[in-house]
Formats: structure tokens, sequence, C-alpha cells
């Protein structure tokens, strides 16, 4: 099969690898996917690159962890997942060396997912990291009942689809972006208001937004830029769930005003969950993909053999939705 890989970190340029590999078989309890779409998120270009805290494990590494195709192999004591299956695939290159940048991928059944007849595979590409995450920045608070809610980086791939699930909770949600195509896009995805952090109006604009009682529910993409702000901005007791810090991985958090404010911070992964809200997930997101009420967006589209230019547009930022790799079966 043709795959994309890298035996050292470094720039995608210098470091990937489109060759011909061997294609793998299922063991017991495995489904092989033919993927048809790989979906790139910022986590694969920070391992590719040798981001801190991310070293190379294994010899070769063929990257991303998301992906969409039909299943052509099952291995034994496998039970509901047959052959000629259109999935989409999460967590493929999650503690394992082989991912969704290839022809095929070998997964546990566990890590296919049904994807409903009119979604296209790209669309399910997009879904499985972004999905997961904005899930469980809801499942680890408690239930959601019409607060007002505050998300930074709403046009993002996560942020996007947390508004919509946000919505469809409920909730009065505020964006937070960064331009005024970023605020079009938060606005579709059904944001109540979108600002836009440059403006000068956005302080005021935002303490508006609050009102009184300011925010119960803020989700945040980079605490290291934000976490000064959280006891202006979130209701006493409130809960701030962080699952980035894109500016600073370690920030100086001010604990004692925290703790007087009474809020509660949230570190979540969305590969990386108890298996109970898991499965939560995997069913809301594949009930609003089949109804049309989750849309993921599509950034921008690669064949496989420009693999390193659709790092280097993940690396550059401002993406407004998922990066995607179509793969060919000739």
């Amino acid at each position: 099969m043709q795959a994309a890989y890298y035996a050292r970190q470094g720039p995608a340029r210098e470091v990937l690898i489109l060759s011909d590999v061997n294609t793998p078989l299922p063991g017991p309890g495995e489904v092989r996917v033919r993927i048809r779409a790989s979906g790139i998120n910022p986590a694969d270009v920070k391992r590719r690159a040798g981001a801190p805290a991310r070293p190379m494990l294994w010899p070769i590494v063929i990257p991303h962890s998301d992906g969409a195709g039909t299943v052509d192999a099952v291995g034994r004591g496998v039970r509901s997942t047959k052959e000629g299956d259109r999935v989409w695939v999460w967590n493929a290159q999650w503690r394992q060396p082989f991912g969704t940048a290839a022809e095929y991928v070998v997964v546990p059944e566990g890590q296919v997912v049904p994807l409903p007849p009119a979604v296209p595979f790209e669309v399910g590409a997009a879904v499985g990291v972004p999905g997961l995450t904005a899930h469980r920045c809801l499942t680890v608070v408690p239930p959601l009942q019409g607060e007002r809610a505050l998300v930074y980086g709403a046009a993002g791939a996560i942020g996007s689809l947390l508004v919509q699930m946000l919505k469809a909770r409920g909730a009065h949600v505020t964006a937070i972006v960064r331009s005024d195509r970023k605020r079009e896009i938060a606005m579709s995805a059904g944001a109540d208001e979108a600002l836009d952090y440059s403006h000068p109006s956005f302080e005021g604009d935002l303490e508006r937004a609050g009102g009184l009682d300011r925010f119960g529910f803020i989700a945040d993409v980079d605490m290291g830029a934000h976490c000064a702000t959280y006891t202006r901005n979130a209701s006493r007791h409130g809960h701030v769930v962080v699952f980035g810090s894109a500016s600073n991985m370690q920030p100086a958090v001010d604990v004692l005003a925290l703790q007087k404010h009474g809020v509660s911070l949230h570190f979540i992964a969305g590969a990386d969950q108890p298996a109970r809200q898991m499965a939560e997930a995997i069913e809301e997101i594949n009930q609003g993909l089949a109804s049309g009420a989750l849309a993921p967006r599509i950034h921008s589209r690669f064949p496989l053999q420009e693999v390193a230019m659709a790092h280097e547009e993940v690396e550059a930022g401002s993406l407004e939705g998922k990066v995607v790799l179509e793969i060919g079966h000739g």
C-alpha cells in the first residue's frame, strides 16, 4: 500500500516520506479500513515536528488519528463490523505507530463507527478528535441548563462543533474569534454573537454579552493567553474547560484569585476519556451527522502525495476547520 511516514522528527518536507509499505493484516478483534480520507489534527503535526513531551516512540510512524473509509477485512472475533461497511475511525494512531495517512489502517473494532450513508468520507475524517474533544468539554462539567457560554477559538475545528453542541443544549453562546470571516463561521455554527477580540470595543462587548452573572461555562483553546481573565469573565463558581494552551504551555496562574472566585478548572483531552463518556460522545456525534445537526467544517483538501504541504498548512494556523487528505485507490 502507499503510505506517508517518518523515521525521524523534524520539518514536514524533510522527514515525511511517501512510499509503498506492507499492507497490514487485521488480528483478532481488529478491522482493516480502506482509507478514503485522512484528517490532520494539530497534535499530529506536533508529534512529527518533535514538540516538547512528544518523543518518537517507534522506528517509523504513519501519522494521523482521524480517517474514514470502507472496511475491507476483519479479524477473528469481530462481531458487529463487516466488510463493505462505511466507517469513520477515531484514535487510529493513539498509542500505536500506524495511523490513517495510508491506503489502509488496522484498528480495534471499537475504534470504527458506522458512517451515515449520506455523509461524505471527508466529513467522517473531520469529526474524530474535534468531535470527541468538543463533547468532552460538556461531559466534564455538570449538565448545562441554559447557561451563558463563552467559547474561544469558535471558528476552529473543535470550537465550531462545540458551539453546535452547546446550542443543542439550550445555551446562549458567545464566540470569540479573530476576524470578520471567522465571525461568519461562528455565527453559521449557531453562536448568538461572535466577538472579534482585536476590535476596539471588544472588552465592552464581552462584558455586555456576559450580563450581570457573566459566563457559567467557558471553553478555552489558549489558556496561556486568557487565564488572567477567568475571574473577570466567569460567573461565581463557574466552570472553565481547557482543551489547549496555544501560546504558552506553562502559563502563570493566579491560584488565590481563582479560589476566591470559586472557579473550577477542567483540563481535557478528547482522545483519552472515560469509556462511558466516550460511548456517549460517539453516539451523539453519529446522531448529529445523520440528522445534519452536526456539521464539521473542512478547511482544505490535499492528495496524499502533498502530505507535507498539508502539514505545513496546519502548522501555519488560522484554520477554519479541518485539513483533510484525500486518498485515492487505483
